[in-house]
């Protein structure tokens, strides 16, 4: 699942991880679209750029696990 919220310095695409614990399970949002290299959000300007964004990523990454 996916998420896209606003922020003071753009929009944040997010996904939501699922953790186990020893209490059950415990949901998490992080970061989807990260800067290369870093593991800090990618700051978008507008929605429409995080949507295109978030739709380039999972292309990509379907690409890389098709192979």
């Amino acid at each position: 699942m996916f998420r896209i919220i606003k922020e003071p310095k753009g929009y944040i695409v997010e996904i939501r991880v699922v953790k186990w614990t020893l209490f059950g399970l415990k949901y998490r949002w992080i970061p989807y679209v990260k800067s290369a290299g870093l593991d800090c959000a990618w700051h978008h300007s507008t929605i429409v750029h995080a949507v295109e964004n978030l739709k380039k990523q999972v292309e990509h990454e379907t690409k890389l696990n098709y192979r």
